[in-house]
């Protein structure tokens, strides 16, 4: 199954002087998943390998989690989603709803609420308007 994991570092904070080696350098960023599976993941391997490249240079690796951790993956309810594929096709004019061939890594403050409430989160469209003409 599809569990891909995304790592973007986005900062290097290391010193002030550009002749001195830094005593510390922090780097940050953020990830996204797809599954409370890969967050786990992600952590543990992030933590894996930053520990064997400190330690391949003689130095030591830390991860500090922020709190709270992201944002939790976005997954949507399956009889909401079969709910709305059937609400959705009798209001369509082409009488279709498109699903998404692959999951989005969409990090929303909205994965939160799902994690209390059953919810949808879709993209809702019209069309490019160029089909008419």
């Amino acid at each position: 199954p599809l569990d891909s994991r995304v790592i973007s570092i986005t900062t290097l904070k290391g010193g002030s002087a550009t002749n001195v080696i830094p005593s510390e350098v922090v780097l940050g960023g953020r990830h996204w998943f797809l599954s409370e599976k890969g967050r786990q993941n992600s952590w543990s391997r992030m933590e894996e390998m930053a520990k064997g490249v400190a330690a391949a240079y003689g130095s030591e690796a830390s991860l500090e989690r922020p709190n709270p951790e992201h944002y939790p993956p976005t997954v949507n309810d399956p009889n909401l989603w079969s709910f709305l594929k059937e609400v959705g096709s009798a209001a369509s004019v082409s009488g279709e709803v498109l699903e998404m061939e692959a999951p989005t890594m969409v990090a929303e403050d909205f994965s939160f609420f799902q994690e209390t409430v059953p919810g949808l989160f879709v993209f809702l469209g019209q069309g490019s308007g160029l089909e008419s003409m």
